[in-house]
């Protein structure tokens, strides 16, 4: 065989999905066709064979919101996407709030609402 699983239950980071996905909010499940899926290497999002074109910081923000088991602050989602800065990331959160403002602009065609820092499949 190849290694793979055989059948992955959860979003692993090399991109195995399962058949079905649980909502990260409202824990209903979603068929495999509404999943939003996020290529890395090619830096976009796609759900329903729409395709969303990211920046790295665009990138790094919906991962971390794809795995967040609740719903994160401004600070902690900094914490996260910048961890490896050696600055540290920028001084304040404005950048993130204006790059999640970004993304939700993108994800929006998806399907796909962020509300606060929780994201939303609709």
């Amino acid at each position: 065989m190849h290694g793979f699983p055989a059948k992955p239950t959860t979003f692993k980071p090399g991109g195995y999905y399962a058949n079905e996905t649980q909502c990260p909010c409202c824990g209903s499940t979603l068929p495999a066709s509404d999943q939003l899926r996020v290529h890395a290497l090619s830096q976009y999002a796609i759900r329903r064979q729409r395709r969303a074109y990211l920046t790295k910081t665009e990138l790094r923000i919906l991962q971390e919101l794809r795995v967040a088991t609740m719903p994160l602050d401004a600070r902690r989602l900094a914490e996260r996407v910048y961890f490896d800065d050696p600055a540290g990331g920028p001084d304040n959160y404005n950048s993130i709030k204006c790059t999640l403002s970004k993304l939700r602009k993108k994800l929006a065609p998806l399907g796909v609402r962020i509300e606060g820092y929780c994201l939303v499949q609709t």
